[in-house]
């Protein structure tokens, strides 16, 4: 079963396409019956394409009342938008500065090596299989809502 085409591919079709002699080269090798068939399939692709565009654009436009909507709504309570803007920056996904989400560690120890970390994702690293092994258990490194393990918690109170 083929694949979707590989976006250089798709690319080289469309300068092929763009290209006045190239695409000369291809209508002469079909006939007009075929030709009709493309010009209508392009038009009823092109005319998909404007109506997915005005949807988004519609939706878009929806969007940005709603939320000037609830931004008068916060304002007339009192909020300021410095308070509205870090309280939505903190509920959203965190992400880095170029944009790809973060790695969210789930697990964390600190001892004579060192602070380790993992996000619970992949293998368990070696570090806690050691500390599992030494009878210990896993939810002592578990990271809470409140950044701190059941470990630093307990040490804290100490």
């Amino acid at each position: 079963m083929a694949g979707r085409p590989s976006t250089k591919k798709i690319s080289e079709l469309a300068d092929k396409l763009m290209n006045k002699r190239s695409l000369g080269a291809i209508v002469r090798s079909l006939s007009l019956e075929q030709i009709d068939k493309i010009i209508t399939t392009l038009q009823e692709l092109r005319q998909e394409a404007e109506e997915a565009q005005a949807l988004v654009l519609q939706q878009q436009a929806e969007q940005k009342e709603k939320l000037q909507e609830i931004y008068q709504y916060a304002k007339d309570k009192g909020f300021d938008p410095d308070q509205m803007a870090a309280f939505f920056s903190s509920m959203a996904d965190p992400k880095s500065a170029d944009g790809n989400k973060k790695t969210v560690i789930k697990y964390r120890l600190t001892d004579a090596a060192g602070t380790h970390t993992w996000s619970g994702r992949g293998p368990v690293p070696s570090w806690l299989k050691g500390y599992e092994t030494d009878g210990k258990s896993r939810a002592d490194c578990l990271v809470g809502e409140d950044g701190l393990t059941a470990l630093e918690r307990s040490q804290a109170a100490v």
